[in-house]
């Protein structure tokens, strides 16, 4: 009896183990595709308070030379990033994975580890840490 419960025990953990690793996998694969392309900074929130992003999404604003900061996923796992302000030249030495819902951006020196938590094909919304540090994005 001890050796049935212990093998129906280790079969059940067997099972759900592989189906969350092939889950993670499809929805990786969905999210690899939905992010490629340009998204644009809407909206940062730090601990509940949220700054809404203001800047033009392309023309430079001659009054703050700022234009509204945007991030770019590419198809070959390149990740692009230009902070807003004009003349500033688009970050490109970064690379980019998904695995499950972790998004990770990998820098020279550096790896940052965030979580999706809502991407469709118009909004990303993605969390630098414990829910406190929410970035959301549009494509426009």
């Amino acid at each position: 009896v001890l050796k049935k419960t212990s093998f129906l025990l280790l079969l059940i953990v067997i099972i759900v183990s592989c189906s969350t690793s092939e889950e993670n996998e499809i929805k990786g694969n969905e999210l690899s595709t939905k992010i490629l392309g340009k998204w644009y900074v809407v909206s940062i929130t730090i601990d509940g308070d949220e700054t809404l992003i203001t800047a033009p999404d392309d023309d430079c604003s001659v009054e703050t030379n700022k234009v509204r900061p945007y991030i770019v996923f590419e198809a070959d796992g390149a990740y692009l990033n230009f902070n807003g302000y004009c003349g500033n030249e688009v970050e490109n030495d970064k690379t980019y994975s998904i695995n499950g819902e972790l998004l990770q951006i990998k820098e020279m020196t550096r790896t940052v580890n965030l979580t999706i938590i809502k991407l469709n094909n118009d909004i990303l919304v993605v969390d630098k840490g414990f829910g406190l540090h929410l970035l959301t994005y549009s494509r426009k």
